[in-house]
Parts: C-alpha cells; sequence; structure tokens
C-alpha cells in the first residue's frame, strides 16, 4: 500500500473519487470482453465439440475395451462388394457419404448376430440397418452396435448393410484440430467415416 492510510474503507472511499470516466469504460470493456470470449470458447470447445482431457481419452478407450475387445474372435461375415456416394463441403469442414456392404458368411456355419462399430468419434451415422436383421443393442457412446438376422445368415449367403454417415467440423475445439476436411484439401479414410463389421485391436 502507498501512503499512511492502511485500512480498507477509506481507501476504497478514496478509489471512488480516482474512478473517472476513462477507467470506467475501459473497465468495462475489458470485463465484456472477457465474458463475451468465454461464452465464445464455451460454445465451440463444449456445445459444438466434445471436451476431453486426456485423461478422459485415456479412461474411455480403456472402458471400450473391457466392454467390447473379448469379441474379436467372433466369426463375422466378410466384405466382397462396396458402393460408396460421397460429397464434399470443404467451405463448411463437412463430408457426407451413404453406402452399402455386401456381406458374405464365409465362416462356415450359420451367422445369428453381426457386430457394426464407429472407427471415429467425429462420424454421426445418420443411417445404420442390415437387410433381414434388426438392432438388438446399440451402444451410442462407443458406436458399438449387434445386429441380429431374422433367421439366421446360412453359410455362402449374403446380406446387404447400408449406411448414411457424416463428418461435420465445425469451430474449435480443445485438443488437435482435426485435418480430414479442411477448406483447402480433404483426405478421408473408410476407418472414418465407414461402420466397421467386427471388433479386433485396432485403435
Amino acid at each position: 500500500p502507498r501512503g499512511t492510510e492502511t485500512s480498507l474503507a477509506p481507501r476504497l472511499k478514496g478509489m471512488r473519487r480516482r474512478f473517472g470516466v476513462v477507467p470506467a469504460t475501459i473497465g468495462a470493456a475489458a470485463l465484456a470482453g472477457a465474458i463475451g470470449s468465454g461464452l465464445l470458447i464455451h460454445h465451440n470447445i463444449k456445445q459444438l465439440n466434445s471436451y476431453w482431457t486426456s485423461d478422459e481419452m485415456e479412461a474411455f478407450t480403456a472402458e471400450l475395451e473391457k466392454k467390447y475387445l473379448k469379441n474379436e474372435k467372433l466369426p463375422q461375415p466378410v466384405i466382397t462388394e462396396v458402393r460408396i456416394a460421397a460429397d464434399i463441403y470443404p467451405g463448411e469442414r463437412r463430408f457426407e457419404a451413404r453406402g452399402s456392404y455386401r456381406l458374405r458368411n464365409d465362416t462356415g456355419r450359420a451367422l445369428r448376430d453381426v457386430h457394426v462399430r464407429r472407427g471415429d468419434l467425429d462420424v454421426r451415422f445418420t443411417q445404420l440397418a442390415i437387410a433381414g436383421a434388426r438392432r438388438v443393442q446399440h451402444d451410442e457412446k462407443y458406436g458399438y452396435s449387434i445386429f441380429r438376422f431374422d433367421r439366421p445368415l446360412a453359410p455362402g449367403a449374403t446380406a446387404e448393410l447400408n449406411f448414411a454417415s457424416q463428418i461435420w467440423h465445425r469451430g474449435f475445439r480443445n485438443r488437435t484440430q482435426p485435418t480430414d476436411v479442411v477448406r483447402n484439401g480433404t483426405f478421408v479414410n473408410n476407418f472414418g467415416f465407414a461402420p466397421i463389421v467386427g471388433m479386433d485391436r485396432n485403435g
């Protein structure tokens, strides 16, 4: 403290006299800027995107492994044909795909269930269906679904999986920014936007 007065009340009274129009304006502008930037950051990292700490991401991956890695050796059909139509909107950093897989049962025995999952947290499936099967389990958090055939798929028989997906990078996030769909170029991987059949250790 400067001067001989050290108690709080007189100092507050003196501050009132020194707090004129210019300091008040600067203080109000600084406060408004702080609140505005805070709201903008919150909107981008918490509302347009998901906020993840490194510990949360590690816990998420560990829990995914505990719940579903046990399924990695389950017999699953193979993909014998792929059809994809894709639309890229670089100005919006948005990518949309519609496609189908031809699945064939090469396991040598009838198949009752097909396990389908997403490979990337950024993808959102607007359609995911297998002809002749119904979805009996869907874990939204981990993007893991199980489809069950009304009649088990016989050895050598085929079924069609249809999907529609979207990747849309809006605003900014609290971690590394995505580089797959950007304004000056796009490189997307099928494991990012298309469903994955069966469980494995990749990722």
